[in-house]
């Protein structure tokens, strides 16, 4: 039962990076484009 939730955790976490690297770079692109 221990096992079951690791492949799960993985994808999940690989994603909320995923879509915080894209928050940033959105808010990049929109600070450099306001400049």
């Amino acid at each position: 039962h221990g096992q079951a939730p690791k492949p799960f955790l993985k994808p999940a976490k690989s994603q909320s990076r995923k879509s915080c690297i894209e928050t940033m770079k959105a808010k990049l692109e929109s600070e450099v484009a306001g400049i």
